[in-house]
């Protein structure tokens, strides 16, 4: 009698472990869809960024280029700020 009891416990004991080892595997496999999922979410986050990167860049280097000019444009007219213009003639002698 006490044979058939164990092997009741045994085979419920069964039971539970292939229950345990379907869930196991069942988990590997949502993990392993999840990070490739997020794995094509970063690059395409990634692609962005490098996207917004080069506009800024782009952005920037455009906005440096303006500067520079009106900087030589009111470094050319930095002598009528100083007072070198002829009071009478209007003449600039920069």
């Amino acid at each position: 009698m006490k044979s058939d009891e164990f092997k009741i416990i045994l085979e419920d004991i069964n039971e539970k472990f292939d229950v345990l080892v379907e869930g196991h595997k069942s988990l590997k496999e949502r993990l392993d869809r999840d990070r490739e999922e997020n794995r094509k979410e970063h690059e395409d986050i990634r692609s962005e960024l490098l996207l917004i990167r080069k506009d800024l860049n782009d952005h920037r280097n455009s906005t440096e280029l303006h500067v520079a000019k009106k900087k030589k444009k009111a470094s050319s007219h930095s002598c009528l700020l100083s007072g070198s213009l002829l009071p009478k003639k209007g003449i600039h002698i920069c």
